[in-house]
């Protein structure tokens, strides 16, 4: 199996593309270099260009997109039979970002084997673009479905697995703070909003949670 391209994962996806107008879209935002092959590539530039113009994507629409870059008819009706299952866009979309980022890899290290044996070439220099590329590879994409979410939220309801602020009315209404939230209290001043945040991180510090308190309003000593 070629670790660079996966010729069928490519084939599938534009295939689907050509069949659900969801995938399409989906396919029109990806940047082309995800794919490996001249041809898909291709595929994609013109499934984006009728996209852009608000046209549907089918076998017919794209083959005469394509005219100047791929005339290859047969090879778009082995994409189509290819597609079977839309859902399954999404894996073929993680299958292809792993072989693009493998190919990015393979370029630098290549290009870094080279620079090395350059005496003129800082050492610095290099280390960075080592540590840039593996912070990009490590990159993940946390995007999420308006689907995958209500699904999730609807499992969560009646789970106290946040962080519990010993409001108990509170705390069984929300399940508790979730990490990453950010939670603004509302109210009038002087009705005792700084108060009730402390008591909620007194709460957490002593069942063991971290936490930070700072005040924007009040010195040190207040």
């Amino acid at each position: 199996m070629d670790a660079y391209i996966n010729e069928d994962a490519e084939k599938s996806l534009i295939g689907l593309a050509m069949q659900d107008a969801i995938v399409a879209q989906e396919v029109a935002a990806l940047p082309d270099s995800i794919f490996g092959l001249k041809e898909m590539q291709a595929c994609q530039r013109g499934i984006m260009r009728l996209a852009k113009q608000g046209k549907n994507v089918d076998l017919v629409t794209l083959d005469a997109e394509v005219q100047c870059d791929l005339q290859n008819t047969a090879l778009l009706m082995e994409c189509v039979k290819m597609g079977i299952s839309p859902v399954m866009s999404r894996q073929y979309i993680a299958i292809l970002a792993e072989c693009a980022k493998r190919r990015e890899l393979a370029a630098l290290a290549r290009k870094i084997l080279q620079d090395v044996g350059n005496p003129g070439a800082s050492v610095e220099s290099l280390q960075a673009e080592c540590a840039t590329a593996a912070q990009s590879s490590a990159a993940v994409d946390d995007g999420v479905t308006m689907k995958d979410a209500v699904f999730a939220f609807v499992d969560s309801i009646g789970k106290q697995d946040g962080i519990m602020s010993g409001i108990a009315d509170l705390d069984n209404r929300l399940g508790g703070f979730k990490p990453g939230q950010l939670i603004y209290i509302g109210a009038r001043p002087g009705v005792g909003k700084t108060s009730l945040a402390i008591c909620m991180a007194k709460y957490v510090a002593e069942h063991g949670g971290g936490v930070l308190m700072v005040s924007l309003e009040m010195n040190p000593a207040e």
